[in-house]
């Protein structure tokens, strides 16, 4: 995907088309999907992709709010079941394109959203909760995401461990799978 929205990929990367990149991956998930089947003869699964689907997504080569990429990337991930987004912080290359910034954004910023992205594979975060509340739909690059929610949340804790359902649980800082 490269890009988290079509107007990035066709500002900074004009030869790719957004709609033949969709079109790809649907093609893939179809395929992969059409071999997790058993079939008639052998009643056995054919080993296709057994990794499944990933992309990369560029952070901070355009104005793209974290909010937006987080978007992007629950709309892949439900739309082509994707294993995994990666995301990469933009490096300034020089003498490249003056569309492009001369400056690269923090690296915390990458592992910001990786972690909330976990957040929404594994734990059962919905990607509006995540930024709820946020003014500027950025990720503070200060705390993870998680404690972020948690004191956007107070009312929900404290939480008793021995009682609370496993999605309870799963939202307390400091607890994990």
């Amino acid at each position: 995907v490269e890009l988290p929205t079509d107007e990035g990929v066709k500002k900074l990367a004009p030869e790719k088309k957004p709609e033949a990149i969709r079109l790809s991956m649907a093609k893939l998930r179809r395929k992969i999907e059409e071999k997790a089947e058993p079939t008639l003869q052998s009643r056995r699964r054919e080993r296709f992709a057994p990794g499944g689907q990933s992309t990369q997504m560029i952070v901070g080569a355009d104005k793209t709010s974290d909010d937006g990429i987080l978007r992007a990337s629950a709309r892949l991930y439900g739309s082509y079941h994707l294993r995994r987004v990666y995301y990469s912080a933009f490096s300034p290359i020089p003498d490249s394109s003056s569309a492009l910034p001369l400056r690269k954004p923090p690296l915390m910023r990458e592992h910001r959203l990786y972690q909330a992205d976990w957040l929404m594979r594994f734990y059962g975060f919905s990607q509006p909760e995540i930024l709820d509340g946020s003014n500027d739909g950025m990720l503070d690059l200060a705390i993870d995401p998680k404690l972020a929610w948690a004191l956007r949340n107070r009312g929900r804790f404290p939480v008793d461990v021995n009682r609370a359902e496993r999605e309870a649980l799963l939202r307390v800082p400091g607890l994990g799978t």
